[in-house]
């Protein structure tokens, strides 16, 4: 009776170690990313610079200043970017500088082995420059302003789950799908499974 008793309590305390210790994995929802982490993330990669050069015809040297996130603006997926890079150019003998707005877009992926959220698949919606004089000159380097965005976005995530965080550790491999709503990125997870 006694080793009955004894075994009954045991089973219990495992049950309740058990359900105290996974009980955020068994409910734990959905999972949010800011308007504002993503600029905050933005705000640290400011300053990235690149240069290209054709001996003795074009020289440009570029650096992106400003990158503001709008997230969940339009009914789409998609995450609108409003950036400012300046821009030196050697052209032919002539030497100009021009500030450069542009409006992109991208869409928020999913990476399950990093658990981070990277932005891909950069289209330029529109841009222009100032001064407006130097717009056909400046159109010969939008695709190459375009791959260095791109790249740049594609080697950095605009969050990563943090390991050290029980709930975001778990939450990891448990997402199943991203949304874009108004002012945020949300990380679905897999339906409650107790």
């Amino acid at each position: 009776m006694l080793a009955m008793r004894f075994i009954k309590t045991g089973f219990v305390l495992l049950a309740l170690v058990l359900f105290s210790a996974f009980p955020r994995q068994a409910q734990a929802g959905n999972f949010e990313i800011s308007e504002g982490q993503i600029n905050q993330y933005l705000t640290k990669k400011l300053g990235f610079n690149d240069q290209f050069n054709l001996p003795g015809i074009l020289n440009i040297r570029y650096q992106v200043d400003q990158m503001q996130a709008k997230v969940g603006k339009n009914s789409s997926n998609k995450i609108e970017l409003d950036g400012i890079v300046s821009a030196g150019f050697s052209y032919n003998g002539a030497e100009f500088d021009s500030r450069i707005n542009l409006v992109l877009d991208v869409e928020p992926e999913y990476d399950a082995e990093q658990g981070a959220v990277y932005l891909k698949n950069l289209r330029m919606l529109r841009w222009s420059s100032e001064p407006q004089q130097y717009a056909d000159q400046l159109q010969l380097i939008m695709p190459m302003l375009n791959g260095t965005v791109q790249s740049l976005l594609n080697r950095f995530p605009v969050y990563t789950l943090n390991s050290a965080d029980p709930t975001q550790h778990l939450m990891k491999n448990m997402v199943k799908k991203l949304t874009v709503r108004e002012g945020k990125i949300v990380l679905e997870t897999a339906p409650d499974i107790l």
